[in-house]
């Protein structure tokens, strides 16, 4: 079993098959990656299975996630978990907005390069 997991946080569950398959690709095939549809499960899941990781999309149902980002930078526990945010419409405004919530990254929402990259970067230290 892995001892290191990358939480997904994302409605579209297309982009969460897409990137999982595209991070075992990518040689992360020892790590789990958890999957959640909402910002409350994406809660629930990061306080019980404490990722290495977590990407989330910025507008997730029930809890969305810059409030998510807030809720785990806050949390003494968990607050040194890389946070990757991603968004729909890159502004400066919501970038700001979103680092102010503590997230390490705020993404366009598309696996990329880029993306798969700073994935790498936070879990293996190289990117």
């Amino acid at each position: 079993m892995a001892d290191k997991k990358i939480l997904v946080a994302d409605s579209d569950p297309i982009f969460l098959e897409f990137l999982g398959t595209e991070l075992k690709n990518s040689g992360l095939e020892n790590y789990s990656i958890i999957i959640a549809s909402d910002g409350q499960e994406a809660l629930k899941k990061i306080r019980k299975e404490n990722p290495s990781l977590i990407i989330a999309e910025e507008n997730l149902y029930s809890i969305s996630g810059y409030k998510l980002s807030r809720l785990v930078k806050f949390d003494k526990k968990r607050s040194n978990i890389p946070f990757i945010l991603l968004t729909s419409n890159p502004d400066e405004q919501n970038e700001a907005l979103a680092r102010e919530t503590g997230v390490n990254d705020y993404l366009q929402h598309a696996v990329d390069k880029k993306l798969l990259s700073r994935i790498l970067f936070y879990i293996t230290g190289k990117g």
